[in-house]
């Protein structure tokens, strides 16, 4: 069976020219011939250019104590007292001890990479910080509280999603008074200054309507009731009677 270099050598390979210095003319023709330590090494200089190209601009977080506790304790192993039974051999090569520090080296590269790249991946694909809270699921229905005069009204409100038709908000009310206009539904921020009108409440307080396309639902993810006067203007009234938090 052939030799194949441990993961010391691979590392110191897989580092760049200076470490691979450090490897014999037998253990560099070992590698022009073999297809496995070849693809490990490939590997391994992949995983060290990632880390390598990632800048101060990608976020940074604080890597783990964990991750440098790890590599001060393998540091703090090269290099034993002569005192100690010498190691069985380890093939054609330099001593162990020289050669420590590159395996460290590349654990060290890839173990940051991984931080920082897992912080850019959350910022991309989440959008949110990991304390807000989950966003309703479809079919979770949220309660929503009356307000002012309208304070004993009460009701729920949901989004439910469906293959082809889109989102909707869903909602369910009871105890609002009958008044000379109608009620309208809003989405709004967490501010209470940006609005989406969504539709009109019907006479049994209950309603379906599309949520807008292009809407952020954490944007926007207060569902609010509003009391409107029927005299054409389009605007919210002021008058909010119910009002639900989609996101809690």
């Amino acid at each position: 069976m052939p030799h194949h270099l441990d993961a010391d050598d691979l590392a110191a390979f897989a580092l760049g020219p200076a470490e691979t210095a450090l490897l014999t003319p037998a253990q560099r023709a070992h590698l022009r011939s073999c297809a496995p330590c070849r693809k490990e090494i490939d590997q391994l200089r992949e995983a060290i250019r990632t880390a390598r190209d990632i800048t101060s601009d990608d976020l940074l977080v604080e890597p783990p104590a964990s991750l440098w506790e790890s590599i001060s304790a393998g540091l703090a192993e090269q290099d034993p007292p002569d005192t100690t039974v010498p190691e069985a051999p380890r093939g054609p090569g330099a001593p162990a001890g020289r050669r420590r520090p590159a395996v460290l080296l590349a654990a060290a590269a890839l173990g940051v990479g991984m931080v920082l790249g897992g912080a850019v991946t959350h910022v991309v694909l989440d959008g949110r910080p990991t304390s807000a809270p989950a966003p309703a699921v479809s079919g979770t229905r949220r309660s929503m509280v009356g307000l002012g005069p309208a304070r004993a009204a009460g009701g729920t409100v949901e989004t439910r999603e469906e293959a082809g038709d889109g989102r909707h908000i869903v909602l369910a009310v009871t105890g609002l008074p009958a008044i000379d206009g109608f009620y309208e539904v809003w989405l709004m921020d967490r501010t209470h200054r940006k609005l989406v009108a969504l539709g009109v409440l019907h006479l049994d307080g209950t309603a379906t309507l599309p949520a807008p396309e292009g809407i952020d639902l954490a944007a926007y993810p207060l569902v609010d009731i509003s009391a409107q006067d029927d005299n054409g203007d389009p605007a919210h009234s002021g008058r909010s009677v119910l009002r639900g938090d989609l996101w809690r």
